[in-house]
């Protein structure tokens, strides 16, 4: 991937990310997910797993 960065090789860019993306099951091959805990406590907020 760096090497089509440092090529100016935008094809080359994209199937490599592309092929990086579906073995790590990131979008558009997955889904991620954002969980977000807060409390008034920040002690409680660390404890909530």
């Amino acid at each position: 991937m760096i090497r089509a960065l440092v090529d100016w090789d935008r094809d080359g860019f994209l199937a490599e990310e592309s092929r990086a993306r579906e073995a790590a099951s990131m979008p558009p091959f997955g889904r991620l997910v954002a969980l977000i805990v807060s409390a008034r406590d920040p002690g409680a907020a660390d404890e909530a797993r």
